[in-house]
């Protein structure tokens, strides 16, 4: 298993890598090879996993750059490249098209093991294109030719299957397999201590122009404006800290509108467990497994209908979809929640939150990653 982030690293394509991990290592030896980070042990082992974090200069718990992450394929080359020699790998299974799929194609030629991959959503093109035209124009022929000599692309969603589908031709179609993201439900299913004397709103995720933190903090001042008696808490780090705290101060929203870091899943699970509203105007998603564990905890949410693969917010029944992201739009959701919903304590049914914790569970999810990776090997 190869992503050059893992917990305690990086986010949600972290999280999603673990819970894979650990969930087929019931049936499989499975190895992860990662980045090391400060104390980090080098080799762990732990819930049947042997972890091995590799000195790749790693600076920054929650980002890394493209030279850490060249860094990381170097080394993880290297690395793999001694222990396959000495260890029977069956499948090589890489997160990210770049840096884990251009280690996995070169290990799979040289050891001749199959490899599949698994899209996060920007990694390929033309998933993000106002963001990541650049380097997709760049490594255009890289990144395609690693998907073509891939056994399986694994995708999160419809949309990103005919977004692969389109780059990878016709002759691969077959194999860009939909799987959809999950979270650990027994984990997040916390919403006994939720009390109605202030609305409490969050938003956990990258500080970036795609998630659109910026249209929150503008749509806040309009909900202050309105009188609404609220707080929020912004869960994160990233590139538009500074803009978003000039912001917080230009709308005299200090008292009200707090930025408290990127926390820990126990931490983050106490604070979904005393919200309302979880937030995510995002301007394109692949599935984001944030919304899932708010969903799991009984929060109302907030998003866009970029952001709500599967239609898992329906509108005025467990949330609310924005079809175009401004922040009067934004303001105008909010309102309606905290006016119909909030005020008259009206929690999400029952049934909702059930069906979310039956249909998009780890447990369940990885039946179908083993049945194709066992389709792969012919077990």
């Amino acid at each position: 298993m190869l992503n050059y982030e893992y917990p305690p690293l990086g986010g949600g394509a972290g999280q999603v890598t673990l819970n894979i991990s650990k969930r087929l290592a019931k049936y499989h030896n499975v190895t992860v090879v990662t980045a090391a980070y400060r104390e980090l042990p080098c080799k762990e082992e732990t819930e049947g996993l042997t972890i091995y974090r590799l000195n790749s200069k790693r600076r920054n718990k929650m980002g890394s750059n493209v030279h850490e992450m060249m860094s990381w394929m170097i080394k993880s080359l290297e690395f793999c490249s001694d222990y396959l020699k000495k260890i029977q790998i069956d499948i090589i299974f890489a997160h990210f098209t770049l840096p884990g799929g251009e280690v996995a194609m070169r290990l799979s030629r040289k050891f001749n093991i199959p490899y599949v991959l698994m899209s996060h959503g920007h990694d390929i093109p033309w998933f993000f294109p106002k963001q990541m035209f650049l380097y997709h124009l760049g490594l255009y022929f890289r990144i395609r030719k690693i998907c073509r000599k891939s056994s399986a692309l694994f995708l999160q969603t419809p949309e990103m299957k005919e977004n692969a589908d389109n780059f990878t031709g016709k002759h691969h179609k077959t194999k860009n397999i939909v799987i959809p993201n999950a979270c650990d439900t027994d984990f997040f299913a916390n919403f006994e201590s939720r009390q109605f004397e202030k609305l409490k709103i969050v938003y956990t995720g990258r500080f970036v122009t795609q998630k659109q933190p910026l249209a929150v903090i503008k749509a806040l001042q309009i909900l202050k404006k309105q009188g609404v008696d609220f707080e929020m808490s912004f869960i994160g780090n990233g590139p538009l800290l500074n803009k978003m705290n000039k912001a917080i101060v230009n709308s005299k929203l200090q008292e009200v509108v707090k930025i408290i870091g990127w926390k820990t899943l126990d931490e983050i699970k106490g604070i979904y467990g005393k919200s309302h509203l979880f937030i995510m105007p995002s301007k394109a998603e692949g599935m984001s497994v944030a919304i899932i564990e708010a969903m799991a905890s009984g929060l109302y949410v907030l998003t866009s209908k970029e952001a709500n693969k599967y239609n898992l917010v329906k509108n005025r029944i467990n949330g609310f979809v924005i079809k175009s992201i401004s922040a009067q739009n934004i303001a105008e959701k909010l309102l309606v929640y905290n006016n119909e919903f909030f005020l008259k304590k009206i929690d999400i049914p029952e049934n909702e939150i059930q069906n979310i914790i039956t249909k998009y569970n780890w447990d369940s999810i990885v039946d179908g990653y083993l049945v194709e990776l066992e389709r792969i090997k012919g077990v």
